[in-house]
């Protein structure tokens, strides 16, 4: 009768100690949209370090979203890192679309059937400045990289759709009258139409935000890819604002423009700009008269402070 009474208490220890343990749960996984929705909360919020985080971890969950790359490049530009921004900014085109400023490469062996030249005469100082107007191949041009005669880069002094100015060195003779004899280089962008898409809005914002984190460098480095890129959105055509950062329409991205196009020194452009901005501007002075330097500048600032 013990032995009974033990192996029913053995067999109960054993039932008790090694049954069969319940399973372990675990929460649900996250939804990343329900984390980006709290990323664009932290960032209305002003609170640019949490978004930056979230963004972070939505493309850890899943970096084909483009919106957590434009957010996390956002984040960026408001915690002052442009450099880091543009790299953001680039995935989220890249899942968007593509760039819309396409890069190019035309060889012009000067002189051509279809470049011109003018000249501007300092009276004062008894000076003769000599300019070239050149057409380029690929149209509608958007931005300058580099413009180059014998590895030598020349001044711009406008872009247009269609053709560049550039201050160069003409000579004279008897055949071919006044002209550039050289080869000159040109590495531009011009515009390139993505299809339009669900994350369309997103393209357009990340050429925009490219623009801006350009336009913020302070060595001024890349004013020529904040000219590219916010060409390229003001010509598919600017969003009424983005949510999340509505100084940003097409206004905001024409000023990106044409302070751009002020610290290039391509001051015809930057009026030009100015003009679209306020038409009632009455400005009809040469652009590149210094005595109009303060004019343009003050003018340009006004715009910025009242946008």
């Amino acid at each position: 009768m013990k032995k009974i009474l033990l192996a029913v208490a053995l067999i109960s220890f054993i039932a008790v100690g090694c049954g069969v343990k319940n399973a372990t749960t675990f929460p649900p996984p996250e939804d990343p949209q329900a984390v980006l929705d709290t990323a664009w909360s932290r960032y209305d919020s002003l609170d640019f370090a949490t978004a930056k985080a979230k963004f972070e971890k939505v493309i850890r969950m899943d970096n084909t979203i483009p919106e957590a790359h434009l957010g996390l490049a956002w984040s960026e530009v408001a915690l002052n890192r442009p450099d880091l921004a543009q790299s953001a900014f680039s995935f989220a085109m890249i899942l968007s679309g593509g760039s819309m400023a396409q890069p190019v490469f035309h060889e012009i062996i000067l002189p051509s059937d279809t470049d011109r030249y003018w000249f501007e005469i300092d009276t004062v100082a008894g000076t003769v400045d000599t300019f070239t107007v050149v057409e380029l191949q690929h149209r509608p041009v958007i931005g300058v990289s580099s413009a180059s005669i014998n590895y030598v880069n020349q001044t711009l002094r406008e872009i247009t759709d269609s053709t560049i100015t550039i201050a160069a060195q003409i000579i004279n003779d008897s055949v071919a009258g006044p002209h550039i004899k050289d080869t000159l280089v040109v590495n531009y962008f011009i515009f390139k139409n993505v299809a339009d898409s669900d994350s369309v809005q997103v393209n357009l914002f990340a050429h925009i935000g490219t623009a801006v984190a350009a336009a913020s460098n302070t060595e001024g480095k890349y004013l020529m890819t904040a000219i590219a890129y916010a060409n390229a959105a003001v010509k598919h055509g600017v969003p009424s604002g983005f949510v999340h950062y509505p100084y940003i329409d097409e206004t905001g991205t024409r000023l990106v423009l044409a302070e751009s196009y002020f610290w290039s020194g391509l001051m015809a452009n930057c009026v030009r700009e100015l003009k679209i901005i306020d038409p009632n501007w009455t400005f009809n002075g040469d652009p590149y008269d210094p005595d109009n330097y303060w004019i343009i500048l003050n003018k340009l600032n006004e715009e910025i402070g009242s946008n």
